[in-house]
C-alpha cells in the first residue's frame, strides 16, 4: 500500500501524452483549400488516421477569401519497405474520406435560392462537401533524429467531392480534369 503511489505516477506520465498528435501536415490543393495544414493521429498499427486541419482559399480564387475546416479518415492497407538500410518505404495505396466545410458567406443555406434558382438542384447546404480520395506516399526515416520514430512523407492525392460526382454522372461530356482534383503535400512525424 504504501509503495502503490510510487507505480501509478510512471502511470501518469504515460497519459500525459495522450492526446498529443502523431504528425502534422501541410497540403496544397486537393479540394479541401488551396494551402490546409493540421495534425494527425495514427493508429491501428498506423493503418488508420484521423486529421483535422485548416485551410485557406485566398481572395483571388473566389470573390472573396474564406476559411475552411477538413475532418478526414485515411486508411493504409500496406506499404513496402523499399531501401531497408536507408529506412525508405512506398506506400502504394491510401483511401480518405473528407468531410470539409467552407466557412465562406457566399455559400450556405440562406443563400441557396442563389445557385439553383429555386429548381431544387441542391438539395443540401454547398458549404458542406464530402470528399472521396485516393493516393500514394513516399516515407523517408529522418536519420539526424534519434530519438524515436521520426519519418518525413511526401504524398499526393486525386480526389473528389459528391458534388461534382453527382455532376459527372448527370452530364457525361464532361472530362475527368473537370470533376478530379489533385493535392499535394508533406507530412513530419513528431
Amino acid at each position: 500500500m504504501i509503495i502503490s503511489p510510487f507505480f501509478s505516477i510512471g502511470q501518469e506520465k504515460k497519459e500525459k501524452y495522450r492526446f498529443r498528435p502523431n504528425y502534422v501536415k501541410a497540403q496544397y490543393a486537393g479540394d479541401i483549400a488551396c494551402i490546409s495544414a493540421g495534425v494527425g493521429y495514427s493508429y491501428s498499427e498506423n493503418r488508420w488516421e484521423t486529421e483535422i486541419l485548416l485551410g485557406y482559399v485566398p481572395k483571388g480564387l473566389r470573390d472573396n477569401g474564406f476559411v475552411t475546416f477538413t475532418l478526414k479518415q485515411n486508411y493504409i492497407p500496406w506499404s513496402v519497405n523499399v531501401v531497408k538500410d536507408k529506412g525508405i518505404y512506398f506506400i502504394p495505396l491510401t483511401c480518405a474520406l473528407a468531410v470539409n466545410i467552407a466557412f465562406d458567406p457566399d455559400l450556405g443555406l440562406p443563400n441557396l435560392a442563389n445557385y439553383d434558382g429555386g429548381y431544387g438542384y441542391y438539395g443540401f447546404d454547398p458549404s458542406i462537401h464530402f470528399n472521396l480520395m485516393l493516393g500514394q506516399r513516399i516515407v523517408v526515416k529522418r536519420p539526424f533524429c534519434k530519438k524515436g520514430k521520426r519519418d518525413i512523407a511526401i504524398y499526393y492525392e486525386i480526389g473528389s467531392n459528391e458534388l461534382t460526382i453527382i455532376n459527372a454522372i448527370r452530364n457525361s461530356s464532361l472530362r475527368p480534369r473537370e470533376y478530379l482534383n489533385l493535392g499535394l503535400g508533406l507530412i513530419f512525424t513528431i
